[in-house]
């Protein structure tokens, strides 16, 4: 359901991004948000299988 996806993946590739490249601030405050949001809906998907479960 989720291919090997981590959120700390998101952050390390962040991280490396801005060692090498010295990412625009604006991106590297873009992609966080990003992945926030996915983390977000992720975790209400999670929660809505598992209320379909319980009942």
């Amino acid at each position: 359901m989720f291919p090997g996806f981590n959120f700390m993946g998101i952050h390390r590739v962040i991280l490396i991004l801005k060692r090498t490249y010295l990412l625009d601030i604006k991106l590297t405050i873009l992609l966080y948000m990003l992945s926030v949001k996915f983390q977000k809906s992720i975790e209400k998907e999670i929660r809505k299988l598992l209320r379909q479960n319980l009942v």
